[in-house]
């Protein structure tokens, strides 16, 4: 997966202008992704990440930003710093927001305000390409998983990595 979402950046980077939701995205749609031990479309896949981050009902306009859910996932990967301070993660739940430090006037909040501490990438262990991104991230190795996600009709091993954040500054 991580190398279809390389790819999939390093396309989005190509394309002139900003992206547009219309036929040139047809193709990337149905991209086959390995997400949660399923596998599945990447538009599928668009449309469930951005449900769970921007809080939309499940049959509704899934956009976010104006963006059409495909499109702002690709945008998200190949641009990451421009959406670290949009107000895009909703947090209905009071007692999570009260738990979380959240200011308590808002549902909307942005990643830098979650101050996410730690973030997760897993890699299998022949995937020396997905390995050498994830060091250059500064990703640390944590440990090595044994039949982790079955994948393609097998259980597979993983590599766990982990990008902590300092005490003293932000991802």
């Amino acid at each position: 997966m991580k190398r279809i979402l390389l790819a999939l950046s390093l396309l989005a980077l190509s394309l002139p202008g900003p992206l547009l939701a219309g036929s040139e995205f047809e193709p990337l749609r149905g991209i086959a992704i390995q997400a949660g031990g399923r596998t599945k479309p990447l538009d599928t896949f668009a449309r469930e990440t951005a449900r769970r981050v921007g809080g939309a009902k499940p049959f509704g306009f899934e956009g976010i930003k104006g963006l059409e859910p495909t499109e702002w996932l690709l945008a998200m990967i190949a641009a990451p710093d421009r959406w670290r301070n949009e107000l895009i993660v909703k947090v209905t739940h009071a007692g999570l927001r009260s738990a979380a430090g959240l200011p308590e006037d808002k549902d909307r909040y942005s990643f830098d305000e979650l101050g996410l501490h730690r973030i997760m990438a897993n890699h299998q262990p022949e995937n020396e390409r997905s390995a050498r991104l994830l060091e250059r991230l500064g990703f640390e190795r944590e440990g090595y998983a044994r039949s982790y996600l079955h994948i393609a009709g097998a259980w597979r091993d993983h590599v766990l990595t982990a990008l902590v954040r300092p005490e003293s500054s932000g991802l």
